[in-house]
């Protein structure tokens, strides 16, 4: 059984959990990323869900985060509740080569023009980071 509750009132819980912190320029996107997120959310069935949420809350990776060594870049926004800055500095302290970009988005819109930039900076480096 897939999610019933009304378009409006997922809509709202959407809103809340990825409130939208762009220019004006940028609302349409955010608009129509939107929609495509509540008609993807309301496709899974509850089951699911809680199967989701149920892993993300039980599920510790420390230990094999800690043993990467891949080079690796968290992109964590200041109004991200599901992601915020906070949780982007305990992964950078595990993970042992990444670098932390903090940017003022929110968890669907962390990447804007100058994190893509970081990002095209990111993968043309060869820097190790510590």
């Amino acid at each position: 059984m897939a999610i019933k509750l009304p378009h409006p009132i997922l809509s709202v819980f959407y809103t809340l959990l990825d409130p939208f912190y762009g220019n004006e320029k940028e609302r349409p996107n955010y608009l129509k990323d939107k929609m495509l997120n509540l008609e993807a959310i309301k496709s899974i069935s509850l089951k699911k869900h809680r199967e989701i949420l149920r892993f993300i809350i039980q599920v510790d990776n420390s230990a094999i985060l800690s043993t990467l060594v891949q080079k690796t870049l968290i992109i964590s926004g200041n109004h991200d509740p599901l992601m915020p800055v906070q949780e982007g500095k305990k992964l950078r302290s595990l993970l042992k080569n990444s670098r932390l970009v903090k940017v003022s988005g929110g968890h669907f819109e962390v990447v804007g023009i100058s994190e893509i930039k970081e990002v095209e900076r990111f993968l043309s480096s060869q820097s190790v980071y510590h």
